[in-house]
């Protein structure tokens, strides 16, 4: 499982994002996008302007929230896969 996380340094919830991947025993790829022009691409590569934006497999899933979900639901693991349909699917795009 590939998880990579854009965050600023100044987010409070990415803190939060890694501390819970952390916690978790998830590994991950830290993309820190402070004074870079990542951030001009970030809507075009997760959907979402904030930060964290979380991608997994591939597949952005959202932020802190949408994150803390996935993992407390067991659908995200560490020796796992993603057990959620893409988001264009969920919202019935």
């Amino acid at each position: 499982m590939h998880i990579r996380l854009y965050t600023s340094a100044w987010c409070a919830y990415c803190k939060r994002a890694k501390a819970l991947l952390e916690q978790h025993g998830f590994d991950y790829e830290e993309i820190e996008i402070d004074g870079d022009d990542r951030c001009c691409r970030l809507q075009e590569l997760t959907g979402g302007t904030s930060v964290p934006q979380v991608i997994v497999n591939g597949e952005p899933i959202g932020g802190y929230e949408e994150l803390l979900g996935l993992v407390q639901s067991g659908a995200l693991a560490p020796q796992g896969n993603l057990q959620i349909a893409p988001a264009a699917t969920r919202d019935g795009v």
